[in-house]
């Protein structure tokens, strides 16, 4: 099963994590996803898995994540047909050597060539180990109970088969591989079809282990997806466990699978999560109401998104830091405004950590968010340097190379204001409060534009904008110049404050044109950014 999941993942490549990336608009197309990946991958925990990554990178809903997982839910009946059919109606043992084989063959050949081939060989020998282990299981369970006498089970009460199923998916993180197992007991007559029916159950809420595990020192928003998941079959089980002789007399006698107790076992996984879907599927925002008021993120990192999005699939990774800069961005303008005594709260624009909550208003001293600036940017370019690692297209590439641009262009922004914090103090007479006005003004006026341009969703006119910004720092430099020269000549101001006027302009004119260059790094499409800089030369 691990060279099933991990050659197929392989070979599905970006283009699948993609769809299941904009494919979840809405409930109903969230469910039918979770049920094709996981027809495709033959993992519910995989598909579960990758849920958790693209929600902790901010690009997934936890409407949406649920909605997935109980589509993956269902889906991973569609092995337990398989397997009923395949395994147990025909001899799939006569297919596991010539797959071992060529697949074996394969990874002979093209294990230093071409990894398409090498993963395609894997999931020759994966299916191939898979059809030999199913009859290694049915012959031990038939040689088994030929010399064990097994009449003890059936004065077991049926808690004990339900706990069963819960111990053994948790303990092999495998519900197809624990429904193999059970499969093979009814098959050979070791268990009844009834007790198997609570087995199956307990298998359910046993699956919800791997990713409970998954979500442990996670963000709040892989709690709420894994709990979920842990909800939706713990649910499933009160709604359907007194609903068994029911359903059992249902399939027995209506479906006539009395005499095929395999292919029934088959049929009740797949009612048991069906009853679950149509339980819960009208309460998935209830579910997530709760789940957002269980779960709230406390944030332990200086970073806000990245921390939840693993390096390793590049499409979450990548607008994790992409929001992670963003937020970035927004520290350093909180920073620069609060240097000219600004409250940056009315001028910013509002973000979202991966829980969902605002993030406020830093409360430290400026030396403090200073510091917290540099340590968010020593953390961006180590989860940079990580992803970077990983197979990357030409778009994603270039997406994150700007990125990381606008890191170091909104950290010297930052570190411009910074640096003329000893000028600002010595503004203290008539004159001096009087052009420290017009700063505040520029600065305000700028905060605002750029804060306009960040919560901008559409990119028509984001060049023109930015321009038109980089235009009016230029106009607003040559003015002050020009102006406190005057007053120089006339004999208003020192050649001392003159000095200390000038640095303050400098740094605040450098600021905003790094700040400019930032956002553009990261709200422009490439082929704008190349436009821009032919029009900035």
């Amino acid at each position: 099963m691990f060279l099933l999941e991990e050659s197929i993942r392989n070979l599905s490549g970006k283009a699948f994590r993609g769809f299941i990336r904009r494919q979840t608009s809405s409930r109903t197309k969230a469910i039918g996803l979770g049920l094709l990946a996981t027809v495709i991958l033959q993992s519910s925990s995989a598909v579960s898995l990758m849920v958790l990554a693209f929600t902790g990178a901010g690009i997934m809903s936890t409407i949406s994540a649920i909605g997935v997982v109980m589509g993956a839910s269902l889906g991973t009946t569609i092995s337990t047909w398989l397997i009923a059919t395949a395994g147990f109606k025909f001899k799939i043992e006569l297919l596991s050597l010539p797959f071992i084989g060529i697949g074996g063959l394969g990874l002979l050949f093209f294990g230093n060539t071409a990894s398409r081939w090498v993963n395609i060989s894997r999931l020759l020998v994966g299916f191939g180990f898979l059809f030999m282990g199913l009859d290694y299981m049915k012959q031990g369970v038939e040689s088994w109970t030929s010399g064990v006498d097994v009449a003890f089970l059936k004065d077991l009460p049926g808690i004990v088969y339900f706990l069963f199923g819960i111990v053994l998916t948790a303990l092999i993180h495998s519900s197809t591989a624990s429904i193999v197992i059970i499969l093979s007991s009814v098959y050979s007559g070791v268990i009844s079809f009834e007790p198997a029916c609570l087995i199956i159950v307990g298998i359910n809420i046993g699956a919800t282990i791997t990713v409970l595990i998954g979500s442990i020192n996670g963000v709040a928003s892989k709690k709420k997806v894994a709990f979920s998941h842990l909800f939706f079959k713990i649910v499933t089980a009160l709604v359907v466990l007194p609903l068994l002789p029911l359903l059992i007399r249902l399939i027995n006698s209506g479906f006539g699978l009395s005499g095929d107790p395999v292919y029934a076992l088959a049929c009740f996984h797949t009612l048991f999560n069906l009853i679950g879907l149509v339980v819960f599927f009208p309460l998935i925002g209830v579910l997530a109401r709760i789940l957002d008021k269980m779960f709230r993120e406390q944030p332990v990192f200086v970073s806000r998104f990245i921390q939840a999005a693993p390096a390793e699939v590049p499409e979450a990774a990548i607008t994790a830091l992409q929001n992670e800069v963003r937020y970035l961005i927004r520290l350093c303008l909180e920073h620069n405004l609060r240097h000219f005594m600004f409250d940056p709260a009315p001028i910013l624009p509002d973000l979202k950590d991966t829980g969902g909550a605002l993030i406020p208003v830093a409360k430290e001293t400026l030396p403090e968010q200073y510091g917290r600036i540099k340590l968010l940017q020593e953390q961006i370019f180590k989860y940079g340097a990580a992803i970077q690692k990983h197979e990357l297209n030409e778009q994603e590439a270039g997406e994150l190379s700007r990125a990381l641009h606008a890191v170091r262009y909104a950290v010297a922004a930052a570190k411009s204001v910074k640096d003329i914090r000893h000028n600002l103090d010595e503004i203290d007479d008539e004159t001096d409060n009087a052009i420290y006005l017009t700063f505040r003004k520029r600065l305000l006026a700028f905060a605002t534009e750029i804060s306009s341009i960040l919560q901008q969703e559409s990119t028509a006119g984001l060049m023109e904008r930015l321009y038109a910004a980089g235009n009016k720092l230029r106009e607003q430099d040559r003015g002050f110049i020009d102006n406190i020269t005057g007053q120089l000549n006339a004999g208003r101001i020192t050649g001392l404050e003159l000095s200390g006027l000038l640095s303050v302009n400098r740094g605040l004119t450098l600021a905003g044109r790094q700040m400019i260059l930032a956002v553009k790094d990261l709200v422009l499409s490439e082929q704008d950014v190349r436009a821009y800089d032919t029009l900035d030369a």
